[in-house]
């Protein structure tokens, strides 16, 4: 059995079915059911790579994440994504940002056991205030449908949305502190829950930015010409001269 094999055989018996997304980007709170694999078809700007961010920050914790890594390949200069943005909603062709007062979001994935038919809610929550303060991260495991995990709660006053994502402390109270941690300790109950300990859950993080950054490598290339100007330095005209004039 191959190394990778290894350590997809520990993930293979969970299936994903459900995705929410609660001030992820584009996403309000929307939840999303997914049936068998995922597949995601849609034009530009539709929101396909956020939701493979999404999936990717629950499944590491954030770690060896790149987000939206077609905005650094090529001929556009910036500096990706981070999940300040995403969390503010920061537009890279206004520069605006959506929630300039500050925000909480969350991704969450409901995964199920084929053999033991267990059902297993993961997610991470994040607070930002500004685009240049770090995140504060926390993540949750809870041996609970994803419904029944309230992440959000009916806001108070007049002109308020209807819900609001609840912060850390509110997530500790409603199920309980065993349940909640900080995402160092976030990561470790997931590397130990689903990918049998550290070293393959490393790998799989590693295993997925790979992937990724080829992925995002191709589309933005248009041509394989394109791909190799990306992949490969100039080369040095001179030593072609040197050899034609000999």
């Amino acid at each position: 059995m191959a190394t990778d094999d290894k350590i997809l055989e520990h993930f293979s018996g969970y299936h994903l079915r459900l995705l929410r997304l609660i001030n992820f980007h584009n996403f309000v709170d929307e939840t999303l059911a997914i049936q068998g694999s995922l597949f995601l078809i849609g034009n530009n700007g539709t929101g396909k790579t956020t939701i493979v961010d999404a999936i990717q920050l629950v499944l590491t914790g954030g770690q060896q994440l790149m987000y939206n890594a077609a905005t650094v390949v090529g001929a556009r200069s910036e500096s990706g994504r981070t999940l300040s943005g995403v969390i503010l909603r920061h537009d890279f062709e206004t520069g605006k940002v959506g929630r300039e007062n500050g925000a909480i979001g969350y991704v969450a994935l409901e995964l199920h056991h084929v053999k033991t038919q267990q059902t297993l809610t993961l997610g991470v929550g994040a607070f930002v205030q500004s685009l240049d303060q770090r995140p504060e991260l926390w993540g949750f495991v809870v041996e609970e449908p994803l419904a029944d995990i309230p992440l959000t709660v009916r806001a108070a006053g007049d002109g308020a949305p209807r819900h609001r994502p609840v912060d850390k402390r509110e997530l500790i109270e409603l199920v309980g502190k065993t349940h909640v941690y900080d995402i160092g300790r976030y990561r470790t109950q997931i590397a130990n829950r689903l990918f049998g300990g550290r070293d393959n859950f490393e790998r799989f993080a590693d295993l997925l930015k790979a992937s990724k950054s080829y992925k995002e490598l191709v589309v933005k290339a248009r041509d394989f010409e394109g791909l190799f100007a990306l992949l490969l330095p100039a080369p040095d005209h001179q030593v072609f001269q040197d050899i034609e004039s000999t």
